[in-house]
């Protein structure tokens, strides 16, 4: 579940023959991940940026809408009132559809998510299934000498 696209090597004893009991860790880019063999967490951080940058569009509606509600308050002209409430109800709706639109993508993120959980815990079920039977097997050699 953990996958961060990145395989572990292990390093010294080929290049430190004197200390044969100390290894370390080395993290190296995966080929994988370049084919989408692991989570592809910078798809998701695209996403969300492009979901913030909505958010963004949103929050310059609501400031000009706060813009047209202080100038509501000195217009006195109906000429003027009847362009202001237009752009007013023209602002709201692309408000709302710019909402809609996050709702859509926010639950799009929140269903691949729940995909790639299911499929990972389906793999640890497999995983722990296979390493049980092994283990009674193990068990059953060790038992009755059936080596």
């Amino acid at each position: 579940m953990n996958n961060h696209s990145n395989s572990l090597s292990f390093v010294g004893s080929e290049e430190h023959p004197e200390q044969h009991q100390y290894h370390v860790i080395q993290m190296t880019s995966s080929p994988s991940s370049s084919n989408g063999g692991g989570v592809d967490l910078s798809r998701f951080l695209q996403d969300v940026a492009s979901i913030k940058d909505e958010f963004d569009v949103i929050d310059s509606i609501r400031r000009r809408l706060m813009d047209y509600h202080e100038k509501s308050k000195n217009v006195h002209d109906a000429d003027s009132i009847k362009d202001l409430r237009a752009r007013m109800d023209s602002d709201v709706t692309l408000a709302l559809g710019k909402a809609r639109l996050i709702k859509f993508r926010l639950e799009t993120l929140d269903q691949s998510y729940e995909a790639r959980l299911k499929s990972t815990r389906k793999w640890i079920c497999f995983v722990t299934m296979i390493f049980m039977v092994i283990c009674l097997l193990m068990a059953l050699f060790g038992i009755y000498g059936l080596s």
